[in-house]
């Protein structure tokens, strides 16, 4: 589940500060300048994610596997926490849990360093109780490393360690004589180890500390409720489900009949609740203070380190069941019901939910072959990582992308006169409508495509169009429903066709700027032809966006090209199926 489609989707903006910190060209030194001023979290990750980079190549496949290797390594790390906390069962069950956890396999499948945090923070959390269980030295060097590793994964290690203290000072108090002098002497000696080995940090923290606003807004405070949501993908069925094994867990730790009521390491149950408790608890609650009085830093991601503490309460809400049927009956549901979520609900596997830089650049690329410049006021620095896989030549440019269009048509600027990219993505507003007003009187609107939460618009100068371009536009076709208000033509059934154009014997490329309502839930299919000779078909879709192809024009003349809809559909409540051409563009192939 956490290989399966690795690179389906785009790098978004925080995975590109991956991509780019991370760069084996860089040198280290530039890796640690960018966590201390822009990216502020721990090194840990970025110097995993570095050296797979250096063996196996910079990649979103390599960044993306290490997060799925220790996505997958976490299910046996909390199988082993659930049976140090009671037994192979409840680690079965935690295991299986994770396995279908939607949480756990969205951050398997980030370049961040989050699924570090999950992970690490178990780890830590088993050898914590195998040390209360047994001060012995295997143990504490199990946790000091895994704490350290935690600590250097993500800046919450920090309240987790406080939660971890606050339970073994509860154990400790809870022992007398020698076993007290024990656990107190090896719990110190972790102490001095963790302190010594988190010397390092203390540049990180203090850079950390400084930040006096951030993106965060105001903490919510029903936000644990929204947290807990959002852990298990939003589904109110599976939510209510886990809910109910929770109660479950706390009514039978209230009903349980305890052998020694003043001893806790006598109690496996009251322990594991006790422990599970402070994990979650203590951990959000130096934060949540934190936003509070000083500054908002509560976010769900940044939550990832209690998630394992609610997944082990859940598997011990279902281990709690006595009949042994009914306790595989509510796991397989539960497993049913993720899976549901994650497959049918969310089309985890299918659906879009990143920032498309990957498709964005890409189109930009395919389509820059006079290397315009590409203006992309908020993404320029992550979109870099895109631009240097594809080989792109081009000129990027950052900054308020009006002030920038504006220097280009005064013609101050020395770069875009004859032509400019202007991208944008991660929330980034495209140019706005007076503006667009303003470059239509020296450039043309050539290329334009939208994507998920990304897009790219081509502008060429008019006087660059007259010498290799021609355009169509909506007056520029003999038949078809004109729609001015909209400057599109429109293929209600049938064909419409266009004015005649002179086109020289050689190679054009094609391009249609196109949509379509759907109807009978398709698309509508459009079939394109030169002179009655057939060129290209496809379907459109709800956006306008440009379908580019090439052909050779055999013979110099005039052309007439035919767009026909051959799928025209109409049904009272199932929709009407029309087309709408915006333009078509021919571009002599001038390489050859």
């Amino acid at each position: 589940m956490r290989m399966k489609g690795l690179t389906h989707q785009s790098l978004w903006l925080d995975e590109l500060h991956t991509m780019n910190e991370a760069d084996p060209s860089l040198s280290w030194s530039e890796l640690f300048r960018y966590l201390k001023c822009c990216d502020p979290h721990p090194p840990l990750y970025f110097i995993t994610e570095r050296v797979a980079f250096s063996l196996f190549g910079h990649t979103e496949f390599v960044a993306r596997s290490i997060s799925a290797l220790a996505g997958t390594v976490s299910i046996l790390a909390i199988y082993l926490l659930g049976k140090e906390l009671a037994n192979k069962n409840l680690g079965y069950i935690a295991a299986i849990l994770v396995c279908v956890n939607p949480y756990n396999l969205f951050y398997s499948q980030e370049a961040r360093c989050y699924i570090f945090a999950f992970l690490f923070a178990i780890l830590s959390y088993l050898f914590f109780v195998k040390l209360i269980k047994s001060p012995k030295g295997k143990n504490l060097i199990g946790y000091a490393i895994f704490i350290l590793l935690l600590l250097y994964s993500h800046h919450y290690g920090l309240f987790v360690l406080v939660s971890q203290a606050s339970i073994g000072l509860l154990f400790m108090w809870q022992e007398r004589g020698a076993e007290r002098k024990r656990m107190i002497k090896f719990f110190a000696l972790s102490a001095i180890i963790v302190i010594v080995g988190y010397i390092p940090m203390v540049p990180f923290i203090l850079e950390v500390s400084r930040i006096n606003s951030f993106w965060i807004v105001t903490t919510d405070t029903a936000f644990l409720q929204t947290y807990f949501n959002e852990y298990f993908g939003g589904s109110a069925i599976l939510k209510t489900v886990l809910i109910g094994l929770l109660l479950v867990f706390v009514v039978r730790v209230t009903q349980e009949n305890y052998k020694e009521p003043g001893k806790l390491r006598s109690n496996p149950l009251l322990s594991a609740f006790l422990i599970l408790l402070s994990w979650v608890f203590i951990t959000v609650l130096i934060p949540y203070i934190r936003s509070l009085l000083v500054i908002p830093m509560l976010y769900p991601r940044y939550t990832i380190v209690i998630l394992p503490a609610i997944l082990l309460a859940v598997a011990y809400g279902i281990e709690l069941i006595n009949n042994n049927l009914v306790k595989w009956i509510v796991l397989s549901l539960v497993v049913i019901l993720s899976l549901v979520n994650i497959i049918a609900e969310k089309k985890y596997y299918s659906s879009v939910s990143k920032t498309q830089f990957r498709e964005m650049t890409a189109f930009i690329t395919s389509e820059n072959k006079a290397n315009y410049p590409i203006i992309n006021q908020l993404t320029c620095w992550h979109q870099q990582y895109y631009l240097k896989r594809s080989g792109s030549k081009a000129m990027t440019v950052t900054g308020d992308k009006e002030v920038i269009i504006d220097s280009i048509l005064s013609g101050k600027a020395k770069f875009g006169q004859s032509g400019f990219w202007v991208a944008g993505a991660h929330g980034d507003k495209m140019i706005s409508d007076e503006k667009a007003k303003a470059i239509d009187t020296s450039y043309i609107l050539l290329m334009q495509k939208d994507f998920y939460d990304a897009w790219a618009r081509l502008y060429i100068a008019r006087d660059q169009t007259a010498k290799n371009i021609i355009i169509l536009t909506e007056n520029d076709f003999i038949d078809g429903a004109l729609l001015p208000a909209d400057k599109i033509v429109a293929i209600w059934n049938g064909a419409i066709r266009s004015r005649p154009v002179s086109l020289q014997k050689a190679e054009y490329s094609l391009s249609i700027l196109a949509r379509g309502d759907k109807g009978g839930g398709v698309y509508p299919h459009l079939n394109i032809y030169i002179n009655d000779r057939k060129l290209a078909d496809f379907f459109v879709s709800d956006k306008m966006e440009n379908r580019s192809f090439s052909f050779d024009n055999p013979v110099a003349g005039d052309a007439v090209i035919k767009i026909e809809m051959d799928n025209d559909f109409f049904q009272p409540g199932l929709g009407d199926r029309n087309a709408f051409i915006s333009r078509i563009i021919f571009e002599l192939n001038t390489s050859k």
